[in-house]
């Protein structure tokens, strides 16, 4: 694998986990309830905002922006990374 592509990926990876394990994530409890519709939904709610931080970062590219930046891409993955889990687990029990 080309380690920039690996590179990306684990930065990627990363930043969902930390996103994920906030205090105020974590206090939400499980997610197995939602929709995937919902987690769509919201991914692209977050996309939008990581434009708006891509944005707010070529204007001032301050550490907190860029920190700001980091944590909407992680938002993203996060919320992707719940479909993919989902449509993996039916994969394996047999239901997709």
């Amino acid at each position: 694998m080309d380690k920039r592509v690996e590179r990306a990926a684990t930065l990627l990876r990363d930043l969902a986990i930390q996103q994920l394990n906030l205090p105020k994530n974590l206090k939400k409890g499980g997610w197995g309830h939602l929709s995937t519709e919902y987690f769509l939904r919201r991914a692209e709610e977050e996309l939008e905002e990581v434009g708006q931080a891509l944005c707010e970062f070529r204007k001032q590219p301050t550490d907190e922006n860029l920190l700001c930046l980091l944590a909407e891409c992680g938002d993203v993955a996060a919320f992707l990374a719940m479909v993919a889990e989902r449509y993996k687990r039916l994969t394996r029990e047999g239901g997709a």
